[in-house]
């Protein structure tokens, strides 16, 4: 089974997907989007806020891909917590610009899933399998 982070495909596709699931104008869905985090939910999991215009926004959780974290239960519970002021840690990093939140579509549980990335190329999933926090999915 190969280790490697799964991929959304290509960010248009993608971004056009998410554009339409949630209302946004499919026209102009290959635009990055700006997450504005709103806190943690767990390790791989934040809530935040998409804006496209001031109009058109989307808030809920985002489920990162690539990566598993412990579940907030049981004997993980504090690797768990680890995990999450990790997550907390790194999205409010002094002098970190906007990130970025390439979409792909929704889990089972209303979730956006998604890879969260710095604009210099850094995503929270591979931070987190550096860092001993989780494992690549």
């Amino acid at each position: 089974m190969s280790m490697r982070p799964r991929r959304c495909g290509t960010v248009l596709l993608c971004a056009t997907y998410f554009a339409v699931t949630i209302g946004l104008n499919p026209m102009i869905a290959d635009q990055r989007l700006r997450p504005h985090p709103g806190g943690t939910v767990g390790g791989d999991t934040i809530e935040a806020t998409l804006r496209q215009f001031p109009s058109q926004a989307w808030s809920g959780r985002v489920r990162v891909l690539g990566v598993n974290t412990p579940e907030k239960k049981g004997a993980t519970l504090a690797a768990a917590r680890a995990a999450e002021a990790f997550t907390r840690a790194w999205l409010a990093e002094p002098g970190t610009p906007p990130l970025t939140i390439r979409a792909c579509a929704f889990d089972s549980l209303s979730r956006l899933l998604g890879r969260v990335c710095r604009d210099w190329g850094e995503c929270l999933d591979e931070a987190l399998i550096r860092a001993g926090h989780g494992v690549a999915r």
